[in-house]
């Protein structure tokens, strides 16, 4: 059951996030986005945040999320992290 979830939400995400190649940010309401997406209904995600990991040539070899049962307060802070996390995850590709 925790295998098919992982799968399910990397699927999900990938189209939104992946797809555009772009840091991609709900802070809230996110399901108001997406309103016939039961993964997001059955997890209770409120917002999430993400962005593509691309590997020295430029292709995405994966992503990086945020996901939230509640609203982010702190946009900025959160893209931060998420960026610091992303360099330091790319750097080894």
């Amino acid at each position: 059951m925790v295998t098919s979830f992982f799968v399910a939400i990397t699927r999900y995400l990938y189209h939104i996030i992946c797809a555009e190649n772009i840091f991609c940010v709900y802070l809230r309401q996110v399901i108001h986005v997406f309103p016939d997406d039961q993964l997001l209904i059955d997890t209770r995600i409120e917002a999430h945040i993400g962005k593509p990991l691309p590997n020295a040539a430029g292709a995405v070899i994966g992503l990086i999320v945020g996901l939230y049962e509640h609203q982010v307060p702190d946009c900025e802070q959160a893209k931060m992290l998420c960026q610091l996390s992303s360099d330091r995850i790319t750097a080894v590709f």
